[in-house]
């Protein structure tokens, strides 16, 4: 049975995450700060992902009960900035939010690492937003625009930046890491403000954090994109020619061995095997990042 920690699983997103992984026969340690509030079918794992000891300790209890784990997803998020001016944001903004979906993030996958590494086919999922991206919201995207908070979407960037950074690292030690948008749900995060229900934001983690061995890794996925798992995250037309101007300053391509093992999947609402894309490299500098929760 696969092990499969999820941070901030008490409500949202990471509680429906959690729960549809339970259902999908995983042990699944809902990282909460109470463990009243862990979901039905998983084990409350008590967590504060801005807590170093707290941190050290979660991956303690985890290593001396299981050995190991199969599954990371890094779902735990604020946003410290909401129905805040961009001018108005301050530093005290951004330094919360940044603490728990960035620094969080860091922290946790990194005490995680040993364990991951002892699956020998692990995967971790980073839930990150369309937000993020810096081709959007200089575009002057419309809900890039209408969602204007420089420390939750700037956090997300450098989620996507961290996701695509891990994933060279790790690549061929058998630890996949990729970044998935659930688009806009309702939720606490959200104000409640969201189209979507948390179960249907939550299906795209759940469908990358059950994909077999040998799946995409340091990719973007979301239930609009044609074909999730393309290259972290989600390259427009623009972010192509910044690419191709950056290699022509002799900035480099990703590195061939990465550039092999990229793979396309069909959207969530699709079935059937993975099949091969031909994604093509790029300076992770030359990505404009997009998409998230």
């Amino acid at each position: 049975m696969r092990i499969a920690p999820v941070t901030g699983a008490g409500r949202g997103i990471g509680r429906e995450i959690a729960r549809q992984l339970a259902e999908h026969g995983m042990t699944v340690l809902a990282g909460v700060r109470d463990e009243s509030h862990a979901p039905e079918g998983t084990r409350p794992l008590l967590l504060d992902v801005t807590g170093e000891a707290a941190v050290a300790n979660a991956a303690k209890v985890v290593g001396e009960g299981f050995g190991r784990l199969d599954v990371l997803v890094n779902n735990a998020a604020i946003c410290g900035d909401l129905g805040t001016p961009p001018a108005e944001v301050t530093a005290e903004h951004m330094r919360a939010t940044y603490e728990v979906g960035v620094f969080g993030v860091v922290a946790v996958t990194h005490a995680m690492l040993p364990l991951l590494r002892a699956s020998g086919q692990a995967r971790v999922v980073n839930m990150t937003t369309r937000l993020a991206s810096l081709a959007l919201t200089s575009a002057g995207d419309g809900v890039n625009a209408e969602w204007a908070m420089p420390a939750y979407n700037s956090a997300k960037s450098a989620l996507n930046a961290i996701t695509v950074l891990y994933a060279n690292e790790l690549d061929g030690s058998g630890i996949l890491v990729d970044a998935v948008d659930p688009g806009h749900c309702a939720t606490d995060l959200t104000g409640h403000t969201g189209t979507r229900t948390a179960a249907r934001g939550a299906a795209v983690a759940v469908r990358m954090a059950t994909l077999d061995a040998g799946g995409p890794t340091g990719t973007f996925s979301s239930e609009e994109d044609r074909s999730p798992g393309s290259r972290t995250p989600g390259l427009g037309h623009d972010d192509r020619k910044v690419a191709r101007g950056m290699r022509a300053r002799g900035v480099p391509r990703a590195r061939p061995t990465l550039t092999a093992r990229r793979t396309a999947h069909r959207t969530v609402k699709d079935v059937g095997p993975v099949r091969p894309s031909g994604w093509r490299g790029m300076s992770s500098c030359g990505q404009k990042v997009a998409n998230g929760a």
